[in-house]
């Protein structure tokens, strides 16, 4: 995507944050900048496409500023403002966001946890774009919510852990292992028999990244949910993998993107990714 998730060395970052959504408090504070390449975005262009498609939906009506969390590259927040938002960008990483700023994207060196706003607040709505699952605490995390944008609206961008199927860790797997095979990436794929508790284990005890449902009982207190949606979301973790540069890369692309689909359409695999728009009480 090329918002941002952009080049991590980190490989939990570059699964799930390499094209724009960057992250957490202390996880990415001091590492290398994560800017993607023109070639990483061209790669990436239709997952950023869907993203920014869903968020102006979302942002439908809103007026006043608005705040994106985990912004990384700076992408998003720049096509937002093309489309006449008012957005304040921040990102955890101090190297992500200067590189992104020298690019004309604006993005601010920022913790979220810690963050007053500027002096620009209060927001009108905040986006978390693949970076709530990172923040810890995440109570810490929703409470600020509150302080920044009371009333407003919080849109996130996310995925549930807790909702990759054996089907869906399979073809994660098996994604991988197919852009080794054909030289469109230079890392080894890892091998399991059990794809389904690899993925567990990266996610609950190598990275214990916040799971779908403890976004939701932590936003519950606080806010009204007023839209919900599970979709896609293995196909982009595939192609995070793949070398942008290689000739094949879009047409292998698509292929990963249109099995996807129609694995998730026909059921033969769990939609583990995660949107919602959720209102702030006052």
């Amino acid at each position: 995507m090329a918002k941002h998730e952009n080049n991590q060395h980190d490989q939990h970052d570059h699964d799930h944050d390499h094209d724009h959504d960057q992250h957490d408090h202390d996880q990415h504070e001091h590492g290398p900048a994560r800017v993607s390449t023109p070639e990483e975005r061209a790669l990436l262009e239709p997952f950023v496409d869907d993203l920014h498609a869903y968020l102006r939906s979302a942002l439908d009506g809103v007026e006043g500023l608005i705040a994106e969390v985990g912004a990384g590259d700076g992408v998003i927040a720049e096509r937002l403002r093309a489309d006449g938002f008012d957005i304040v960008a921040i990102d955890s990483n101090a190297e992500t966001a200067a590189a992104a700023t020298a690019q004309g994207r604006e993005v601010l060196h920022a913790d979220w946890l810690t963050w007053d706003g500027g002096g620009r607040g209060p927001f009108a709505a905040l986006l978390f774009t693949r970076s709530l699952h990172h923040i810890d605490p995440l109570s810490e995390a929703v409470a600020q919510m509150s302080r920044l944008a009371p009333g407003g609206l919080v849109v996130c961008d996310e995925f549930a852990r807790e909702l990759v199927d054996g089907p869906g860790a399979q073809f994660l797997m098996d994604g991988w292992a197919l852009l080794s095979a054909a030289g469109l990436r230079d890392d080894e794929p890892q091998v399991t028999d059990d794809p389904l508790a690899a993925w567990q284990h990266r996610m609950t005890v190598d990275h214990d990244v916040a799971s779908g449902r403890q976004i939701l009982d932590a936003l519950e207190p606080i806010a009204e949910i007023e839209r919900l949606e599970h979709g896609p979301f293995m196909a982009q973790l595939v192609m995070f993998r793949c070398d942008p540069t290689h000739p094949n890369a879009t047409a292998v692309r698509d292929v990963v993107l249109d099995t996807e689909r129609s694995r998730l359409a026909s059921g033969a695999m769990a939609k583990a990714g995660l949107r919602l728009v959720a209102r702030l009480r006052g």
